[in-house]
């Protein structure tokens, strides 16, 4: 008799089911595994924007904050939050710290933000830097490496004041590598008047306390080509109309600060270099002024702050008025013959000097180690689902 097959009724059906349960199980771990990395992507992603927000305002910081505002604080002092936008969107804010450790050396820390509907992050980094502490190589009102001519109605003043700055100690008028090379009817007062120095050859007069003449050229923002003639130097102020606050455009090369005024442009304080012979007539300016070639001033011009020419100074004119330092560094003969005719007047001033280089000089960091990451990307960061 045949056996006939037998089949068990219902084996096939529980078999699907658990096929279906394990591939459900594998679809959700895979879609939880991806929601979570898609959460860490995003974490990762405002990570690295709050860093990236930090070190923007550190470079911001390092870019355009100069000694004097550094100098003025004692102990620490916070800055207000400033907004970072990118294609007409804020992407986040950075806020910047400045704390005194001691003597000139500072920290200066910046936090980074990013808000958004998923969450925030914040990181904080910063830079240990120091302020430049610059001197004129020699306190009078002119110092002349070569022969000098003051004539008619013109004035070397080794004292005197001027806006917002209080008269100091008398100096030398003149301070001379030969007294008899300096001559001319016009007027030269000092204690002395005319001082003798036998140390001011050009190399002398390159060094600046701390810091250099180079260092000084490198860091100039008004650059200016041989035989450039400039008329009409004066402040340039733009206006934000959205936000109706007033700003110094820095980006115009006439614009040489506000020595004289209370407005936008009082705290420019620019270093101006010229790479040949430099003509300048009227206006007025205010830093660090630097010539290559000779200097010819006419015409009712002003500057306030440390001049140094490293060829001939002639000044002709009415209204002509140097106040600081003016350093002719010459060759100590009388083949190189600078003159002051009208009514020049070149006063020295001690506050000009101080404030030229306090507005000029940038802080720098430390040689060594001087970045640090104060923020714990894991610690910094919530997610919000």
């Amino acid at each position: 008799m045949a056996m006939r097959p037998h089949f068990r009724r219902g084996f096939g059906l529980p078999m699907a089911l658990l096929a279906m349960t394990v591939i459900g199980i594998i679809v959700t771990v895979a879609f939880y595994a991806s929601t979570r990395e898609s959460a860490s992507d995003a974490e990762l992603d405002m990570e690295s924007q709050a860093f990236y927000l930090a070190e923007y305002g550190l470079d911001v910081a390092l870019g355009t904050w100069k000694a004097a505002q550094l100098n003025g604080v004692r102990t620490v002092r916070h800055g207000d939050p400033v907004e970072v936008s990118s294609a007409g969107e804020v992407v986040g804010t950075y806020r910047l710290t400045a704390r005194r450790v001691g003597g000139p050396i500072f920290l200066i820390t910046s936090e980074g933000r990013v808000d958004s509907g998923a969450g925030d992050a914040v990181r904080r980094v910063g830079r240990v830097v120091r302020t430049l502490q610059a001197e004129v190589p020699v306190r009078s009102a002119v110092v002349a490496n070569g022969a000098l001519w003051v004539g008619d109605a013109s004035r070397v003043r080794g004292d005197g004041a001027g806006p917002d700055c209080a008269a100091g100690a008398t100096v030398p008028g003149v301070t001379a590598t030969n007294a008899s090379l300096i001559q001319g009817s016009g007027t030269i007062s000092g204690a002395p008047s005319v001082a003798r120095d036998d140390r001011l050859d050009p190399a002398f007069l390159s060094e600046f306390g701390g810091v250099r003449l180079e260092d000084l050229i490198a860091s100039a923002s008004r650059v200016y080509r041989p035989g450039a003639r400039v008329k009409g130097i004066a402040p340039v102020v733009q206006v934000d109309e959205s936000a109706g606050l007033e700003g110094c455009d820095t980006r115009v090369r006439s614009n040489w600060g506000d020595p004289t005024g209370g407005g936008a442009c009082a705290d420019e304080f620019p270093i101006i270099h010229a790479r040949g012979d430099l003509h300048v007539s009227g206006g007025s300016g205010q830093g660090v002024l630097i010539v290559d070639g000779d200097l010819h001033v006419s015409g009712d011009f002003r500057f306030y702050g440390v001049v140094v020419v490293r060829g001939e100074m002639e000044t002709r004119g009415t209204g002509n008025h140097l106040e600081g330092n003016v350093i002719l560094q010459g060759g100590g003969s009388t083949e190189l013959r600078s003159s002051l005719t009208g009514d020049s007047v070149v006063q020295y001033s001690d506050c000009r000097v101080r404030k030229a280089f306090d507005g000029v000089l940038r802080p720098r960091p430390l040689a060594k180690r001087s970045w640090v990451d104060f923020s714990a990307p894991a610690r910094a960061i919530t997610v919000v689902g």
